[in-house]
């Protein structure tokens, strides 16, 4: 013991101490706060370019057109897969009659900010839903807004989210409670799913009978089937099944002839995530793929290429005849509309307008000087009026690709001023680090056994948890009360996986004596913290930890959430300081190992 005291009382070794400190301080403090206030911030991300910002000043407000339709009925299933939709009889006899495509979904891919890009145009990242946690309403320009500027009756059928989220512009709002919300068995019951499901298809049967000329239709059970068994499962597959058969009934309802029916879903749902059911909300491309059905009034049948979820909203206000949302973001659908030409071009032109519009206010939100470039809409304003629609609608289309270049340079270059600036900070963090490194090489202090070590653990920890079959993605949580169990279940890999290393390295060690061993196992975990926190660091350059105009990667955002709420390993939220005990287990078998090397080796 009194040579234990006095290795730690020489000059060159108080790393013993300060070393786990460090650790200990950083996981109990700052990686909770760190994991906390990042969550938050995407959570209720506060985007600045809402119509309540102020940043954005009012926009103008588009023309309205000649209506191609008398109707529209928007029919919304949550969480349907486009391969599932395929399997469903009634709904494969409507997109046979119709316009069959996919639409893509943006990210986070979940369904507040699914619904509200549909009705809006406009992507997570200018909306300010880009997660379910958010309780206000859309603070955008809707479909419900124009439809009623242009003096039509709407309905909206679904649950009460719905409501929450667009609550003006509705004549008639029906969404029911679910009675089943909150219940353990809310996503296995399957029972209750198809009961608040059938409940929603009567409601929006008589949601039918009052002729609305826009209306919202939703299901939810094949979501709510999804998180509890899995995108593959029977039980899936049943509550697809069940919607279909309101489908067929509320296809008796309409008049193809006068009314256009279009299906779709707010994101997918892969067929089985970490604890069983499945999620969505990542970057899967069976969650970004949903489909689009659309059939009726001017609609031409054929297989059409890929969409976006923001063209949903400019094409029903084509169709409907009214002014395109002037937050939109998507483009109108022409390829499918049966339309005379003179109509479809003059839509296009205002489609270019208003995007211009759009993306001029977007452009002065992030501090840009660049002007949007109004020649393009001018030429197809000329061609418009010379009678040349094809010319029109092809100089629209270029207007709309422009600004939208405009804006993506504007945007990746304040996000490269932005990353050089946390580039200088980060290094800032890091010098200490290598200051210490390069201490530590100066000491002929031995390096082999805690650079292999630690790095045994950087590698391993992601090689064991792909091993289980996970991905980094917001889809591993099904839904928010699972977040707490998986990430408790990462830290329990961690620290089996950190006990295993230093019992490696105990064992390597085991000659080198207790003072040089406990010396080691610091910068064992010096080298294993630093690894994590240079992870970290990474991804502020890339993308910051709070988000005040842009949202990240979900990929690598999703990782750097693992990295911060993993690293909390050194002191979990137990009576547990491992930044303190495991260096004893490595001395601890160090000792035991000499011990019984000796014994063997005694005649």
């Amino acid at each position: 013991m009194q040579s234990v005291w006095k290795f730690l009382r020489a000059k060159g070794n108080w790393p013993i101490l300060a070393i786990p400190v460090l650790l200990l301080l950083w996981a109990r403090f700052g990686a909770p706060n760190l994991g906390l206030t990042t969550f938050n911030s995407l959570s209720y991300f506060n985007s600045p370019y809402t119509e309540n910002s102020p940043l954005v000043g009012p926009l103008p407000q588009g023309k309205p057109g000649d209506p191609v339709t008398k109707r529209v009925i928007l029919i919304v299933v949550d969480a349907l897969r486009d391969d599932v939709s395929r399997k469903m009889p009634s709904l494969n006899k409507l997109r046979e009659q119709g316009a069959d495509r996919v639409a893509i979904v943006g990210q986070p891919s979940f369904s507040l900010p699914g619904w509200t890009v549909m009705g809006t145009g406009a992507w997570q990242e200018q909306s300010g839903f880009a997660t379910n946690s958010p309780k206000n309403h859309i603070q955008l320009d809707t479909l419900f807004l124009a439809a009623k500027r242009a003096g039509l009756k709407t309905a909206l059928v679904g649950s009460p989210e719905w409501a929450q989220l667009y609550d003006q512009g509705v004549d008639l709002s029906d969404t029911p409670d679910n009675p089943t919300s909150g219940d353990e068995d809310h996503y296995t019951n399957m029972e209750a799913i198809l009961a608040y499901d059938n409940d929603l298809g009567k409601r929006g049967l008589e949601a039918l009978k009052s002729n609305p000329d826009f209306a919202l239709l939703y299901f939810t059970g094949v979501d709510s089937a999804g998180h509890g068994y899995g995108g593959a499962s029977q039980q899936y597959l049943d509550a697809a099944m069940n919607v279909d058969g309101w489908i067929a009934q509320y296809l008796e309802q309409i008049d193809l002839s006068e009314a256009t029916v279009i299906v779709t879903s707010d994101h997918g749902q892969i067929d089985q995530n970490w604890d069983g059911g499945g999620g969505h909300g990542g970057w899967e491309s069976i969650v970004l793929r949903s489909p689009l059905i659309a059939a009726g009034k001017g609609i031409k049948p054929d297989k059409y290429a890929d969409a976006t979820q923001a063209d949903i909203a400019p094409t029903i206000a084509t169709l409907l005849g009214l002014s395109i949302p002037t937050h939109n973001q998507g483009n109108i659908l022409l390829d499918m509309i049966d339309a005379p030409g003179t109509l479809k071009a003059t839509r296009a032109v205002d489609n270019a307008e208003q995007i211009a519009a759009r993306y001029q206010s977007m452009l002065e939100v992030i501090g840009s000087k660049a002007k949007v470039d109004q020649t393009l809409i001018e030429q197809a304003h000329a061609s418009l009026t010379a009678g040349d629609t094809d010319k029109a609608i092809e100089l629209a289309n270029q207007s709309i690709s422009v600004t939208r270049a405009q804006w993506d340079a504007a945007r990746e270059g304040r996000l490269a001023n932005e990353r050089f600036l946390r580039l200088l900070a980060a290094l800032w963090l890091i010098l200490p680090m290598v200051l210490y490194a390069i201490w530590w090489a100066k000491a002929g202090w031995n390096r082999a056994a805690p650079v292999a070590v630690g790095l045994i653990y950087l590698i391993l920890n992601p090689v064991i948890y792909l091993g289980r079959g996970l991905s980094y993605s917001i889809t591993m949580f099904n839904t928010e009360e699972y977040i707490l169990p998986f990430l408790t279940n990462r830290v329990i890999d961690a620290m089996i996986l950190m006990a295993v290393c230093m019992i490696i390295l105990g064992l390597w060690r085991r000659k080198a004596g207790v003072g040089a061993l406990a010396r080691d196992a610091e910068n064992t975990l010096f080298v294993m913290g630093a690894g994590v926190i240079i992870q970290i660091l990474v991804f502020y350059v890339l993308w910051d930890v709070q988000y005040s105009w842009t949202l990240p990667d979900t990929m690598l955002g999703f990782k750097y959430y693992i990295d911060v709420f993993q690293s909390t390993v050194f002191w979990p939220q137990l009576p547990l300081p491992l930044a303190a005990i495991l260096p004893l287990l490595a001395m601890g078998i160090g000792w035991a190992a000499n011990k019984i090397g000796g014994m063997a080796t005694r005649p």
